[in-house]
């Protein structure tokens, strides 16, 4: 029987108007009626039916296995009855080895189709009874592997686990190779779905060679790959999705390698690289439409599912031509396949497909349709489908009816550990409680989000796969700000953007700041500006010295403005230097209009120094050279100082110290001219005599034509790290962004990248080179660049550049030695210090002298010591 077939006879099986009726159909067809038929009469009739049909076809087929599964189907009815007990010891005589196998593969079909869990979780019972009515030991394997798999399906992991090391830690071997190795790359599963990366990664290195079998082996490099690109190894997980792509392709292993085109999709989504994920993504469709092999059927659940992606791909990227024609191809497959039974996932689609739309009436009608139908199992699906209908009854001000569908998506969530979706119920519910004036309530759940946050970010240890993190959180954090920014309680705005905003760079060695904590940190005359621009507005959060509350600030610049201001700024930089005659930045007025006018008016007079927390944009602009409402300079009036967020800063005020030692490495490449040759070693011989006048100790010097990578490289425990040598930024790929230093005699180039993953504790690392200072903007208003390294790995301050120092007679080497002297021998702050070094030169072009930015933490803090840090 055909497949065409088998579709035709379930048809008119679910239409058969009487028992006479059905049993003609089942009397005429029933030498055909085999594996296939049944697989999908199960998928679409209700289980009464299903066993009717197949006790009718027993009836008239007969046979030893047949007779196995009668005995099945009796088992199963007394279940349902409540009688399995008392069935088992009845049947007891008749339940050998075979049977008890029959049982479990049973219970295998039904849970590998996913057609009724429910029947699924009975089946395992039943069988569960039968092997300890009988004694059936060796069974117990086998049937432990398919409760795993049940419990999976049902995102119980715990009871996978368990399920799992019970047979494999017990006292009763595995004779079974295969089935042992298959017991134990579940158990990888169970890992990789429970966020244990690292344990993952030790687990499957010990056991891949151990394995002998080409699929169970592609199924365990594939999760390793996973475990890898979830721990942020992005180049590692990349290589072994292609190596294992290959190897699927010469061994024919079509599921396999589907699988992995789907990770690559995800990895790629994940890197911002919209083509080779759509790539990838159609690579999927056509190994599910297209299969291989004589033995080989088109697999639609996976037609469906690419069909699903493909419709979410173009829907992010806001396609919505190409998106409605996926939702219609899945909207065909699973209508007449069985695929997606329930229709949750097609709801999702079509609400998901409303709601970026802007269609909030049709949302609402889907939603109230779909909701009481939704069935009771806990798995992402039913959770994302309560989760898309909550934010629809958020945006139409249903709010009761919102918060049920979010205590429901906490409540399902704490119970089957979906940390993601439990991060994004505990947000929105939050907003519920906000918008409805329980702003208490509201703040203990923000509470609760960001310590779930940080939890989860906790299980990865590459250190730049922290700054796109948060990127899978983006709408979440929007409408979190956004309610809270509402609300006008500048506190919990200052909590919620300690969460939000550049999160990835404090999180690592520092629980979010608390606003007490800033005020108290901050030395009289510092003024704190925490920015942040969503959903079209911007606001910034003042704090000073010993305030109770902070102090919110709307803004006129909006984030279109401000994104459009920051992509004019790096335009500028690339033809500033032939324009050092006039201003190449006078068009940065409105912007300080805009952004930091209406936030001076609010300060005291007392205030001196600024310390900027930009967002956004605003990452890329140096505050320090916009011009003030009278006249002048920021720089003029106040010594500025730059760090991601209030956590980073207090952060590294907690490890300011005065430095003892220094490591230095001054050099250019070995085709520079003699003048910029000379101005790097200038600038080396001037800070060395500087930093030995100060008491330092020097660890190392690399100086004109040295080993200046060895000298950085080998010495990252100096407290002063001072390089001056090329830089080099590439927005497209910030972390090919970097320093060009020399080894061995040869240029040697270390990227922000390499950079990442040494660790440096220093009080100061000063890069005097082209660009240092610049980054580029990710999603969730982060940006990555040196700074974002350096002060994620316990550095105290960093002097970096925000535009191209210049080379031969420029000004750098002397405002660097004045910084030093101001900061080490006359006893200013690193803020001050580089603000009087750099005004020195104020009557020369504003780019020649103004590159310089202090990031971190650059104020004077009261101590015995008289020395100012």
């Amino acid at each position: 029987m055909t497949r065409e077939e088998a579709e035709r006879l379930v048809g008119q099986v679910l239409a058969a108007s009487d028992e006479t009726a059905l049993q003609r159909l089942i009397e005429e067809h029933a030498a055909g009626m085999g594996p296939l038929f049944f697989e999908l009469l199960e998928a679409r009739a209700s289980e009464p039916l299903l066993l009717d049909v197949a006790r009718r076809h027993l009836a008239l087929t007969g046979g030893a296995a047949l007779s196995h599964l009668d005995l099945a189907m009796r088992l199963l009815e007394a279940h349902v009855q409540g009688r399995l007990a008392e069935a088992v010891e009845e049947l007891r005589p008749a339940l050998d080895e075979d049977a008890v196998d029959t049982l479990i593969k049973a219970a295998e079909a039904g849970i590998t189709r996913r057609a009724d869990l429910g029947l699924g979780r009975r089946m395992l019972d039943v069988a569960r009874a039968a092997l300890e009515s009988g004694g059936h030991d060796r069974l117990r394997p086998t049937l432990a592997l398919e409760e795993c798999n049940y419990f999976l399906l049902t995102d119980d992991t715990a009871a996978a686990e368990a399920c799992l090391r019970g047979v494999l830690d017990g006292d009763a071997p595995i004779t079974d190779p295969l089935l042992r190795h298959a017991l134990a790359v579940n158990l990888g599963v169970v890992l990789l779905r429970q966020g244990r990366y690292a344990d993952l990664v030790r687990h499957y290195t010990d056991l891949l060679p151990e394995i002998d079998d080409d699929r169970l082996r592609h199924s365990a490099r594939s999760n390793l790959a996973l475990a890898h690109g979830a721990l942020g190894h992005t180049g590692t997980a990349l290589t072994m999705f292609l190596e294992l792509a290959e190897d699927c392709r010469r061994l024919g292993d079509e599921d396999q390698l589907a699988t992995v085109h789907g990770n690559l999709a995800l990895l790629h989504e994940r890197l911002g690289l919209p083509e080779e994920e759509e790539r990838h993504l159609r690579v999927c469709l056509d190994l599910a439409l297209n299969p291989t092999g004589a033995d080989r059927t088109r697999d639609w659940h996976s037609v469906a599912t690419s069909c699903c992606n493909l419709h979410l791909f173009h829907l992010r990227r806001r396609e919505f031509a190409k998106a409605a024609h996926w939702l219609t191809q899945y909207e065909k497959i699973t209508r007449g396949t069985g695929v997606d039974p329930d229709g949750v996932t097609r709801g999702r689609l079509r609400l998901e497909f409303a709601i970026a739309h802007g269609d909030l009436p049709a949302a609402l009608e889907i939603a109230d349709s779909l909701v009481p139908r939704l069935p009771e199992r806990v798995d992402e699906e039913v959770l994302a489908m309560l989760g898309s209908a909550g934010r629809v009854m958020l945006r139409a001000g249903r709010l009761d009816r919102a918060a049920e569908l979010f205590e429901r998506i906490v409540a399902l969530c704490e119970r089957s550990g979906h940390g993601d979706l439990l991060l994004s119920g505990l947000g929105y519910l939050g907003v519920v409680r906000l918008r409805t004036d329980k702003t208490a309530e509201a703040v203990a759940l923000f509470a609760r989000m960001t310590a779930l946050d940080r939890q989860l970010r906790g299980h990865v240890d590459d250190p730049l796969h922290q700054f796109t993190f948060s990127s899978q959180h983006e709408a979440l954090y929007e409408e979190v700000i956004g309610a809270l920014i509402d609300g006008g309680d500048a506190g919990p705005l200052f909590d919620g953007l300690q969460a939000a905003k550049a999160f990835a760079i404090g999180h690592r060695h520092a629980a979010p700041a608390g606003f007490a904590e800033l005020s108290a940190a901050l030395p009289p005359g510092t003024a704190f500006l925490e920015y942040d621009h969503r959903a079209g507005r911007s606001v910034c959060v003042v704090a000073v010295h010993g305030a109770a509350e902070p102090v919110l600030v709307s803004l006129p610049l909006g984030e279109r403005e401000l994104v459009e201001a920051a992509a004019r700024f790096d335009r500028c930089l690339v033809w500033a230097r032939s324009l050092l005659a006039g201003d190449p930045f006078d068009w940065l007025e409105p912007v300080a209009r805009g952004l930091l006018h209406p936030v001076i008016e609010r300060l005291g007079t007392d205030v001196r120094h600024l310390v900027i927390a930009p967002a956004g944009g605003a990452t890329r602009l140096p505050f320090h050279i916009l011009p003030l409402a009278g006249g002048g300079r920021v720089i003029d009036r106040f010594a500025v100082s730059y760090a991601p967020s209030a956590t980073v800063w207090l952060a590294a005020a907690a490890r300011a110290r005065r430095p003892a030692s220094f490591a230095l490495a001054a050099g250019g490449k070995r085709d520079d001219g003699e003048g910029l040759r000379r101005g790097f070693t200038d600038e080396g011989e001037a800070v060395r005599r500087l930093l030995r006048s100060a008491g330092c100790r020097e660890l190392a010097a690399a100086i004109g034509t040295g080993d200046t990578c060895a000298a950085l490289l080998d010495h990252l425990e100096a407290d002063i790290l001072h390089v001056a040598a090329h830089g080099l930024f590439d927005p497209a790929r910030p972390a090919a962004s970097g320093l060009s230093l020399s080894a061995d005699g040869e240029d040697r180039f270390v990227s922000l990248e390499a950079l990442a993953h040494r660790q440096t504790a220093a009080e100061l690392v000063f890069l005097s080179g082209c660009d240092t200072g610049r980054v580029a903007p990710l999603r969730n208003q982060e940006a990555l660049g040196l700074v974002s390294v350096l002060l994620s790995q316990r550095v105290t301050a960093a002097a970096l550049s925000f535009w191209p120092i210049l080379g031969e007679g420029a000004v750098a080497p002397d405002i660097v030695a004045a910084f030093y002297h101001g900061w080490l021998l006359e006893g200013l702050s690193k803020a001050e210090a580089l603000r009087q070094a750099m005004l020195r030169h104020r009557d020369r072009p504003l780019y020649e002298w103004a590159g310089y930015g202090l990031f971190g933490f650059a104020a004077e803090v009261p101590r015995n010591d008289v020395f100012p840090l």
